[in-house]
């Protein structure tokens, strides 16, 4: 086959001014991207402050370039500090999404690059920042290598991340120490500092739940079974293994896996009820495994030191709009909280409570921050 059949139905697309089609997996990620926009929307002055704050901590001062990685369709630079948007240049390796980002930001420095090959000289950047970006790249050890070419000693690479990770990592070490993952339907996720979003079971607990399920032709037995097939396989298939779990983080679902662990206990006999009762619940969270994964790759023999890392957090009282009354909202790390009334543990502990019409509003992110060694 040669190229000119392929250049013909170009040039007449083009011709007849007919837009070329855009392939399905580009339209995903502009899908998604538009919904973690959405998500966003309400927190975003308290994403601002939040993220002025740490700027001003941590970007060098002076007239250095500063080079954002993963730009997606644009949303960061809505929150970026005035001042440094002239320092500013964005990279996106997605046409799609770039095309957005220009769309939104006309007067921006846009880039088509990706974090594994920017298009800069060796120590000529003094800060790369990134929003979500480390936990969905394929080798974040080269991006790390490639990160430590282009800062100047002293430089610092500071990653933001306020949507729930990618679960990857959580499932390669679960599966290792022979561990399922199950969504964390035992308690609150986001009534910790950092939401424990997922729990860990041995496959022998789950597997003497099914047994007596089981036994009972209990209606979750069938899709248990299916769950545990899945990871049957050590180290189990990644791909599956992610869409079953994430099928089972839907709302309905998640009551009917609190449902199952509920009705095994009922249905168990003397003898497994005292097992059952030292069923071991591991609740994690899986930012806390994206973290270890960042300390893997931001290592000193790369070239780089820790500056910082964890949650931060801020709060705001706002005018209740919701019916019924919402006394408290958040959103850390993705996970979200929506409460008639505040709850004991906040991410911020010293703000003030509500008044009669108000919501009290809370926004939490993991900040991880590191620095290029001097040479």
């Amino acid at each position: 086959m040669t190229f000119l059949p392929v250049l013909a139905c170009a040039v007449n697309a083009d011709s007849l001014g007919k837009k070329p089609k855009i392939a399905a997996a580009d339209l995903a990620v502009v899908k998604k991207l538009r919904e973690v926009q959405r998500h966003r929307q309400p927190y975003a002055e308290l994403g601002r402050r939040l993220l002025a704050d740490l700027l001003s901590r941590f970007v060098p001062e002076g007239d250095d370039s500063v080079v954002e990685i993963g730009a997606g369709d644009g949303q960061f630079r809505d929150w970026l500090p005035e001042q440094l948007l002239p320092r500013m240049t964005h990279t996106e390796p997605l046409a799609i999404a770039a095309r957005e980002a220009r769309k939104r930001h006309p007067q921006a420095r846009i880039i088509r690059a990706p974090a594994e090959r920017l298009p800069f000289g060796a120590s000529e950047i003094g800060c790369v920042i990134g929003s979500c970006v480390l936990d969905v790249v394929d080798d974040g050890a080269l991006v790390a290598r490639e990160l430590a070419r282009v800062l100047r000693p002293g430089g610092t690479f500071i990653h933001w991340l306020d949507m729930s990770t990618r679960l990857n990592e959580a499932f390669e070490i679960s599966s290792r120490a022979d561990l399922v993952p199950l969504p964390n339907v035992f308690s609150d996720p986001s009534a910790s500092r950092w939401p424990e979003d997922m729990f860990l079971a041995s496959r022998a607990d789950l597997s003497l739940v099914l047994e007596i399920l089981e036994r009972h032709k209990h209606a979750f037995a069938k899709p248990l079974r299916q769950y545990l097939l899945v990871f049957a396989h050590l180290p189990h298939t990644l791909r599956p293994a992610l869409a079953e779990y994430t099928q089972l983080q839907s709302g309905a679902l998640r009551v009917a896996l609190q449902g199952m662990f509920r009705a095994a206990a009922e249905l168990a006999e003397p003898r497994l009820q005292q097992r059952l009762a030292s069923f071991q619940r591991r609740p994690v969270a899986s930012s806390r495994f994206f973290e270890s994964r960042l300390n893997s790759y931001f290592t000193a023999a790369v070239g780089f030191e820790p500056v910082f890392s964890g949650i931060v957090a801020d709060a705001e009282l706002v005018s209740t709009l919701s019916d019924p009354p919402l006394q408290y909202v958040s959103s850390c790390v993705g996970e979200q909280r929506e409460l008639p009334v505040v709850p004991e543990v906040r991410l911020c502990p010293e703000s003030p409570l509500p008044g009669p019409g108000q919501t009290l509003r809370e926004l939490g992110a993991f900040a991880y921050v590191v620095r290029r060694i001097q040479k």
